[in-house]
């Protein structure tokens, strides 16, 4: 993910024609996108506390998580990530760079996501199925 990052600034250095400008008028909307993709990144983790990993693993004492953004979505944390990366994306002033910032992270998370719901689903069985049914998926088409 970091060299999408650092790929996606050096866009700023390519003539317009060839990193394919965005209108102005997105830079709001930019900027709402990261704030908020922040947020959410950020209060997922908060509610996840002592569970937060970098590394996907269970604790002894683990729950599953259906409280704030959990109950709803849920993958909140990479969902977070995702909108502020396409927020900077868009504050970059370029489809490349948003292509860049979105695309390559989508694709580690999607695969980390189904290395995350194979140990949950081996974890806590029917508490799993019956929480899966009732939220919505970071890409819910991408099995």
């Amino acid at each position: 993910m970091p060299v999408s990052i650092y790929l996606a600034f050096q866009t700023l250095k390519l003539p317009p024609l060839e990193s394919f400008p965005l209108p102005f008028s997105l830079l709001p909307a930019g900027a709402l996108l990261a704030s908020l993709g922040l947020i959410l990144r950020w209060y997922a983790i908060h509610r996840l506390g002592q569970w937060f990993t970098v590394d996907v693993a269970l604790s002894q004492d683990q729950v599953l998580m259906r409280k704030g953004p959990y109950r709803f979505v849920r993958n909140p944390s990479y969902t977070g990530a995702l909108m502020t990366l396409a927020g900077i994306g868009i504050l970059l002033g370029n489809a490349s760079a948003l292509f860049l910032m979105t695309i390559p992270p989508l694709l580690m998370f999607l695969h980390r996501i189904r290395v995350e719901e194979r140990v949950l689903s081996k974890a806590f069985g029917s508490q799993w199925v019956d929480y899966r049914s009732q939220t919505w998926r970071l890409v819910p088409w991408v099995h």
